[in-house]
């Protein structure tokens, strides 16, 4: 269980490069506009987010829902994850924010809180919005994709 564990996290890891590249880019574009360091790391974090999704669906757990089909379940369950990484992601921001206000700090209010906020959502989506089926009844997983 462990070395599956650590396998879909290494893979999750690979698959966060496309998101990470949205979240960094809008935390560029929010830290260049000037916006507040934890609207900047938060707002990143949930457009990465939505970015994530896509990403870890079709790439991450495709072996466990190898068709679109159930997409939108997958993505409602997605994002009670998504919404409790982003509040852990806001909150560590907020409470870094509160200790230094300079440029630098911006960087290490974000890089500390997208870890934590990640944490979060790969739990989330590994055990719950993507969680393995493979000990679920073939019969009932058939019936469950033709209902969507």
């Amino acid at each position: 269980m462990v070395k599956k564990t650590m396998k879909q996290l290494t893979r999750h890891c690979a698959a966060g490069v496309v998101p990470f590249a949205a979240n960094i880019v809008t935390f560029t574009v929010l830290f260049a506009l000037n916006a507040a360091p934890d609207y900047q790391t938060v707002i990143a974090f949930i457009v990465g987010g939505q970015v994530a999704f896509w990403t870890h669906d079709r790439w991450t757990y495709r072996v466990r829902n190898p068709s679109l089909d159930g997409w939108k379940r997958r993505w409602c369950w997605f994002m009670p994850g998504q919404i409790g990484g982003a509040l852990l992601n806001l909150y560590v921001a907020i409470q870094l924010n509160d200790a230094y206000d300079y440029w630098l700090w911006s960087i290490v209010v974000y890089v500390l809180s997208t870890a934590a906020g990640v944490t979060i959502t790969f739990s989330w989506t590994n055990w719950l919005s993507h969680k393995d089926d493979s000990s679920t009844d073939p019969a009932e997983h058939a019936k469950e994709h033709a209902q969507t």
